[in-house]
Parts: structure tokens; sequence; C-alpha cells
């Protein structure tokens, strides 16, 4: 590998890591999800990184990093495991309850987004008043 070509393929791995940190502190993982939400969405990841897919697939570390990073949102329960998704059991229902599930899912992590929020601003007032 050329010169240059290390120094590409370390600033690519700064930048991945960067992303991970801002989104591991804003907590939007669900935007990078693809349809199933067995795993990111690599085209979003690179132009926001601003490197090429292939850069996912030909650099070794950008390779763990993410292979690392869906692991950790598997276990968190952002990703789904696919080994666990009933695909050979269709079952009449399945898809609608699957999507009521995670709109209740979404809901319910929005107020405890609120519920944070307030506890802060309670925080707060409270050390105001002290």
């Amino acid at each position: 590998m050329s010169e240059s070509g290390r120094i590409k393929g370390a600033n690519n791995v700064k930048a991945f890591k960067e992303f991970i940190e801002l989104h591991n502190q804003q907590d939007d993982w669900i935007n990078y999800l693809n349809p199933s939400k067995v795993k990111l969405r690599r085209s979003d990841i690179c132009e926001e990184c601003g490197f090429s897919k292939s850069a996912l697939r030909q650099n070794p570390l950008l390779k763990d990093m993410l292979k690392n990073l869906e692991r950790e949102l598997l276990q968190k329960g952002v990703l789904r495991n696919k080994c666990l998704q009933e695909e050979g059991f269709k079952y009449p229902d399945q898809d609608e309850f699957v999507k009521s599930y995670d709109e209740k899912l979404t809901r319910l992590r929005d107020s405890m987004d609120l519920v944070d929020k307030m506890i802060a601003l309670y925080q707060s007032e409270l050390e105001r008043l002290d």
C-alpha cells in the first residue's frame, strides 16, 4: 500500500471512529438501520464519513469496527438478530404485529427521552434552589 493509501486509510478510520462516537452520544442509530433492521445501511454511513463502500470491505480496521459496532447494537436491542427472525413462519398478522411493536417501542423510547429531560430539568431547578 502506498504512503498516501495508508494516510487515507487512517483518515477513514478516524472519521468512522468520530461517526460512532457522535451517534452513540445522539443515540440515533435507528436512522441508520436497513429495512429489515438486521444491519446498518452502509451507504448512509459511508456518505456521512466521506469514504466509499469499498473502504468498509477493504480496510480491515474499518471492517472490524463496523462488525463490533453492529454487535454492540445487537446487544443493546437496536438491531434484530437475523437468526431469530421467523422467516419460515408467516403468521397472518405477523407483519402487522411487528410494525405495531416497533411503533410502540419508538413511542416508549420517546417517552423515556422526555422523562430524562424532565429529570434533568428538575435536578437543575433543585440545584438552583439550594
